[in-house]
């Protein structure tokens, strides 16, 4: 094993399946796009010139299903956010992502922050 995996294995197989956050983002610790957390993406029309890596892979599958938020990704491909955020400004760059300029939700809509309110309040802590 290297030394820029965790030990995270899949068990019965010697397969990391967690790579560190410096070694998934080649080192760099700022991303070249302004990015919040609510910023939805989605894929671009551009097809990869060569092969992706695992979490580069990850993020283009999941935004040509449906449009996703940096929250979302960076809580599936199970990276910090600005880790997540790195990775997102290389598609960007290489138009395999694009931000998506749907219409965004009304945060502030009664029923909405009630019906988290109360989903907020039936969550049991263990």
């Amino acid at each position: 094993m290297s030394a820029d995996t965790d030990t995270d294995t899949q068990p019965g197989t010697d397969e990391v399946t967690h790579l560190r956050p410096y070694a998934a983002s080649g080192g760099r610790t700022e991303p070249r796009h302004t990015l919040r957390l609510d910023t939805e993406l989605e894929a671009g029309s551009q097809s990869p010139d060569g092969v992706l890596s695992a979490e580069l892979d990850t993020l283009l599958v999941l935004c040509r299903a449906r449009p996703s938020t940096v929250t979302e990704l960076a809580g599936t491909i199970r990276q910090p956010v600005l880790v997540t955020k790195i990775l997102i400004s290389d598609l960007l760059d290489s138009g395999l992502l694009l931000i998506s300029l749907a219409p965004s939700p009304d945060h502030t809509d009664p029923s909405l922050l009630e019906a988290v309110l109360v989903g907020l309040h039936n969550l049991k802590i263990a």
